[in-house]
């Protein structure tokens, strides 16, 4: 069966001609018993001029090589633990203009594929952004994977995230969750949203009225995924909702900073929670500590309390804001003169995931 699988993944990665022939490739993959890893960005340009800037010295350092097509195939060249060996990580990048976002997709093991994207991503910010997804756009992205189909889709494993309320008592502040079961999307959406818990990945299982299992994948909110059957139908259904939940995140994150700002004028966001998070004035040090936490980031703390105001700059792409948080159950992020989408979603999104999630919208 491996020497099966392993065949497979060659004429996978062999599939660099055309998007068309790397989903025959893939499905073929997922029938011998192989699982195909993912991750969705949106793109401020296109495939081309991102695999040139994959050329350079500095690209070359890092170990990556990029050879250009329809769908470029990119490779990660590293030392890994079997036998001391180097040999490389391998997956393919393709774009739809369309909504200007770009696919890249593996067989490799799921540790390897997150080695070869951390390496990816950083080479190309700010012009690839990946998006976060928040639990409702979640809820909304798996819903359209069955729009128009006499489909059921059921939840086999999903893992999330919840504020723990007596903080003085626990090591953590979060506590996370993992939870088997076979249940419909809904009813899962329905207890995280019933328990004040945010989702961090959710697998399904997509059957038709007939009983036929038509996909099996696992989704995240950072747009990654795997597919361990169905890779067509996971294409043409999941991938497109994903994309569409992509645009508008990039959309609502584009041209907030001064410099690149419709007005001219900054476009502030706030991120709003149901309760008085921060009446208690330790929550104030708390939230400090994790904006510290973000990597590549510098802070400083102009006020801690009894109101809260952070200068933070982004050294990825020079993105820069003001943080305050004057009301209780609101953070207001004020963008300086630089703020890509990308900064402005990895921050927003460090703070859902570490602090508590909260409904990220314009401030008004």
């Amino acid at each position: 069966m491996l020497a099966a699988i392993n065949e497979k993944v060659e004429c996978f990665y062999s599939a660099s001609g055309s998007l068309a022939e790397m989903i025959e490739a893939g499905i073929d993959v997922c029938k011998a018993g192989g699982v195909v890893h993912g991750a969705m960005f949106s793109a401020e340009t296109d495939l081309q001029v991102l695999v040139s800037k994959l050329h350079g010295p500095y690209a070359k350092r890092r170990g990556i090589r990029a050879t250009e097509g329809q769908t470029a195939l990119i490779q990660l060249h590293t030392a890994l633990p079997e036998g001391g060996e180097s040999r490389p990580i391998k997956a393919l990048v393709s774009e739809d203009r369309t909504s200007r976002t770009v696919m890249v997709a593996s067989c490799h093991t799921a540790k390897e594929f997150a080695l070869l994207l951390k390496h990816f991503n950083a080479l190309l910010q700010p012009d690839l952004c990946r998006t976060f997804l928040r639990t409702k756009e979640m809820k909304r992205a798996i819903g359209r994977i069955g729009r128009g189909l006499d489909v059921s889709i059921r939840v086999t494993e999903y893992i999330s995230g919840k504020l723990i309320e007596d903080q003085d008592l626990a090591a953590k502040t979060v506590k996370t969750g993992r939870e088997w079961t076979d249940e419909d999307y809904l009813d899962v959406f329905a207890k995280l949203e019933e328990e004040n818990s945010w989702l961090s990945s959710i697998s399904l299982a997509v059957r038709h009225s007939d009983g036929r299992v038509l996909n099996k994948a696992r989704l995240r909110s950072d747009c990654q995924f795997t597919c361990s059957r169905g890779l067509d139908f996971f294409l043409n259904a999941a991938v497109s909702s994903l994309r569409e939940e992509i645009v508008q995140s990039h959309d609502f994150y584009n041209q907030r900073g001064r410099c690149n700002s419709p007005t001219g004028l900054c476009r502030p966001i706030g991120i709003a929670y149901d309760q008085d998070v921060f009446a208690d004035k330790k929550q104030n040090h708390r939230f400090i500590g994790i904006l510290e936490k973000l990597r590549d980031v510098s802070i400083s703390v102009l006020h801690p309390n009894p109101y809260v105001h952070v200068s933070l700059v982004d050294y990825l792409d020079g993105s820069s804001y003001d943080i305050w948080v004057t009301d209780p159950s609101r953070i207001l992020i004020v963008p300086g003169t630089k703020a890509s989408a990308s900064s402005m979603g990895r921050l927003c999104n460090h703070i859902c995931d570490q602090f508590d999630e909260g409904v990220v919208a314009e401030y008004a």
